[in-house]
């Protein structure tokens, strides 16, 4: 009785006015006619035009007519760059005007002083110095730099509304609009498209593949799979059906569903955590002004220097052409001044890019401190170990049970249980089946800590441990019951009376404890596992989790834990409930996991919004993502301007050659700094 999926609806445009709330974005050239990408295409083709012609002027075969042909390139020269200039210079004028008027010396003030000598170099020899325009490498370069500050703006500009994209977690982004049942006293209620954030508690709306759950509530009709977000952006699978409370923020994968709001979307569970995370990317927003200053005074130092060498060189007696060239060579290095800006994002990306991977930071001085760090302490507890269990496998003990029909079956049976064993097996099942089909599970009961029952089709299935099986009745035989290793059991699903599948299940910090050493070993970072328990048990755990003898302490009393955490040092340490308050304060940063009753966000550095240890790893893998990016950035930076500074020495003092090494640094930058913006 599944139910077919509707179609997707339609992608909607962001909603701009709740971009950049906590980020301020520059009024860029980009929204101004004509359009970037139109000035790129026309600076391309008047350099490619220009240098196709340069090649044909070089060739022996045109040497003959030599002189002809320079003077159809001069002309080809000065109409093409004209061309070029009038269509992308008016624009780069109405952005720095902006910027003078602010008080704010930017880039595109640079830019635009770059291409106003440029564009008087070339009328004045259009005028008064024709012939030398055909030898003058000013001229030939001109429409090289006017393509490469263009293309530099155009990567600026996309690079920066990408990042504001992702610096930030808005519910409203996620959800726009919504399809409410307006009611109406003498006919059925009506469907109207509203925008989400209207939407108050009582009111009934519809979702179908592709949209998001606006606000939490309660589906009152329908069968639905959702990528479920609920305490962060990062989403788990979920099979729902009437009666099932859902989260905002979670996405529809298929089906189709009536719900009832249950709350405001700015009163939503997620909201509580997007609030707390976009107001710590505001803290970093001080970076944006310094940045800014740096650019400021920078770019007015390189203006002075630009003045003041051609003044030199025009009182020696060079000519205009060979002024604006050095003039334009000299501001053309405020181009790595848009660095700054760049790595001004890096905060809110690192934050926002956590979130999305289920952890909150407290701040961005966390990530720099686990860059830095080469231990990671597990505080051990073993009445409450760290990790989630793993479903390492099920098997079919009915060979007349179709696998896929059965995984369907439990997928609508465990829908509707926030229970991290049922939750851990959707995931594990949703994983083999590509294509589940929906089904509607009724008189599902949840018997915490032992097991479930519920009815399918008219077939009533009960899932749990062989004790739970038999006290509901279930037909279990010997051969069916499955001795397992230390830490690790069977859960036994029965449909009637008879058993006809097993789950093989491993206990916390068996499997999810050997993915995270293996993970962090990776990274070069050594876990340690300490506890105040009895060594004996907690050495088995640790062996069964593949940590090495040497790395595991237990038994440990305050006093040899402190001990054990100083030689430690630098270490980020996992701590618990039963954490010594001695042991926490040596650690360099502290990480916990959610505890959805207290709702403490402060308890530690790096709050972990899933149980999952592979959170741990994701938090190792994003801080040495930063740290990269900040010193593989600096390094292009640095190589970039070391090329064009050789290339001035050796007597190519020329914006044309240096521009385009300084965009090629700063768009390896970009590229870099595109590595957080992935999901």
């Amino acid at each position: 009785m599944g139910l077919a999926a509707v179609d997707a609806v339609e992608n909607r445009p962001l909603n701009e006015d709740s971009l950049a709330q906590h980020v301020p974005v520059s009024e860029s050239v980009g929204d101004h006619f004509p359009s970037l990408s139109d000035q790129v295409v026309v600076a391309s083709f008047a350099a490619l035009n220009l240098l196709l012609g340069k090649l044909i002027l070089s060739l022996d075969y045109f040497a003959p007519v030599q002189t002809e042909l320079s003077l159809v390139w001069a002309v080809l020269l000065v109409g093409l760059s004209t061309f070029s200039l009038a269509f992308c210079f008016p624009p780069l004028l109405a952005a720095a005007a902006r910027d003078i008027r602010s008080g704010y010396f930017s880039v595109e003030v640079a830019k635009a002083i770059v291409l106003s000598l440029s564009a008087f170099a070339l009328v004045y020899a259009l005028f008064f110095d024709f012939p030398r325009i055909q030898f003058q490498f000013l001229y030939e370069s001109l429409p090289v730099l006017i393509l490469a500050l263009t293309v530099e703006q155009y990567l600026f500009v996309l690079f920066e509304r990408k990042a504001v994209d992702n610096s930030e977690f808005s519910l409203l982004r996620l959800c726009q609009k919504v399809r409410r049942l307006e009611p109406y006293p003498d006919h059925a209620p009506v469907e109207a498209v509203v925008s989400a954030d209207v939407i108050k508690p009582g009111e009934l709306f519809k979702l179908g593949v592709g949209e998001f759950v606006p606000c939490d509530g309660l589906i009152i009709e329908g069968l639905v799979e959702l990528r479920e977000r609920r305490y962060s952006g990062l989403p788990v699978v979920k099979f729902k059906s009437k009666g099932h409370k859902i989260f905002a923020g979670s996405e529809v994968v298929q089906g189709e569903v009536l719900c009832e709001a249950a709350a405001l979307a700015d009163d939503s569970t997620i909201t509580s955590f997007t609030h707390l995370l976009n107001e710590r990317v505001r803290q970093g927003n001080d970076k944006f002004d310094d940045a800014k200053l740096i650019e400021s005074r920078a770019g007015m130092l390189l203006v002075a220097i630009a003045v003041c060498l051609g003044t030199y060189v025009s009182g020696a007696g060079a000519n205009i052409g060979v002024v604006a060239s050095i003039l334009a060579c000299v501001l053309s290095a405020a181009l790595l001044l848009r660095a700054a800006r760049v790595w001004a994002y890096l905060p809110g990306l690192i934050h926002t890019t956590a979130f999305r991977k289920g952890m909150l930071f407290k701040d961005a001085a966390v990530v720099n401190k686990l860059a830095g760090t080469r231990n990671f302490v597990v505080d051990f507890n073993l009445r409450s170990p760290p990790g989630r269990v793993s479903i390492l496998a099920l098997e079919i003990v009915d060979e007349r049970i179709e696998r896929n029909a059965l995984l369907s079956v439990l997928l609508a049976l465990f829908g509707g249980s926030e229970d991290e064993f049922y939750t851990v097996a959707t995931e594990h099942l949703r994983k083999e089946l590509p294509t589940p089909t929906l089904h509607k599970a009724s008189d599902v009961r949840i018997y915490e800590g032992r097991g479930l029952s519920g009815n399918v089709g008219g077939v009533e299935f009960t899932v749990g441990s062989e004790g739970f099986l038999i006290e509901r009745g279930v037909y279990v035989q010997a051969s069916e019951i499955i001795p397992v290793a230390d830490r690790e059991y069977y859960v036994y699903i029965a449909m009637h009376d008879e058993i006809v599948a097993r789950f093989k299940v491993a206990g916390h910090f068996t499997a999810d404890g050997r993915a995270l050493r293996e993970r962090l070993t990776d990274l070069q970072v050594h876990p340690i596992l300490c506890s105040l328990d009895g060594t004996e048990e907690v050495d088995k755990a640790g062996k069964r989790a593949g940590f090495e003898l040497p790395a595991i302490f237990g038994g440990l009393s305050e006093e040899q834990y402190l001990e054990k955490m100083k030689a430690s040092v630098p270490a980020a340490l996992l701590v618990g409930d039963s954490t010594p308050p001695s042991v926490i304060k040596e650690a360099a940063s502290t990480i916990s996991f959610f505890d959805d009753v207290r709702w403490n966000l402060d308890r530690s550095d790096v709050v972990l919004l899933s149980p999952s240890l592979s959170r741990v790893s994701e938090m190792f893998l994003i801080s040495r993502l930063s740290k990269s990016v900040r010193m593989t950035g600096l390094l292009m930076l640095l190589l970039s301007f070391a090329v064009a500074a050789g290339l001035a020495a050796f007597g190519f003092p020329v914006a044309g050659l240096l521009a385009p090494v300084l965009i090629l640094g700063m768009l390896l930058v970009y590229l870099n700094q595109f590595r957080l913006l992935l999901p």
